[in-house]
């Protein structure tokens, strides 16, 4: 293999575009306005804001998502994921 780990990975597109990870246009896959659409939309704004390029600052955004939907499960302990 000629290409390093790094070169290989800034190759590829920072978010899957597989047709099962980005089918918005059919609805039998998830219902519109659904929990992760709100999850997704603040996920695709920050990366907007700053260098999505940048994988900390792509690490800080996943992260602080993360602790997010944390936070809201411990303040609906009746919702399951």
């Amino acid at each position: 293999m000629d290409a390093s780990p790094r070169q290989n990975a800034a190759a590829g597109p920072l978010i899957d575009r597989s047709p099962a990870a980005n089918d918005h246009d059919n609805m039998t896959v998830r219902a519109e306005g659904s929990p992760l659409d709100a999850i997704e939309k603040a996920i695709r704004n920050a990366f907007e804001k700053g260098n999505a390029e940048d994988r900390a600052f792509r690490e800080r955004v996943y992260r602080s998502a993360f602790a997010a939907l944390d936070r809201a499960l411990q303040a609906n302990p009746n919702v399951t994921v």
